[in-house]
């Protein structure tokens, strides 16, 4: 997804969104991303999207991202939480499954 109003339409238009952000040069990026789809297949109710933010600069100002990857969780359209880095799919899996307690 290269397109900044896109984004923040599939953010509105879905209950729950992960995006990832991360740039074609980051090996944690491309490392990460398998864990987190895999992760993400426990959680058909969630929307992700994965956006490599090379080609789209004003990305970084819109989502203050100064560092890779970053990981946003939106609920109803509000950021939940992020998670940018080094990011445990341990940790991400509890935030994850709190959120599914708390919606229902």
């Amino acid at each position: 997804m290269r397109n900044l109003q896109k984004i923040e339409s599939f953010i509105l238009e879905n209950k729950y969104v992960l995006l990832y952000f991360g740039t074609e040069t980051c090996s944690v990026c491309h490392g990460l991303k398998p864990q987190v789809q895999k992760l993400l297949s426990e959680y058909p109710m969630i929307k992700e999207k994965f956006i490599w933010v090379d080609d789209i600069s004003e990305i970084r100002g819109q989502f203050q991202l100064f560092t890779f990857p970053v990981l946003i969780m939106y609920v109803e359209g509000k950021e939940f939480f992020r998670m940018a880095r080094f990011v445990p799919i341990v940790e991400l899996k509890e935030k994850l499954d709190r959120i599914m307690e708390l919606s229902n």
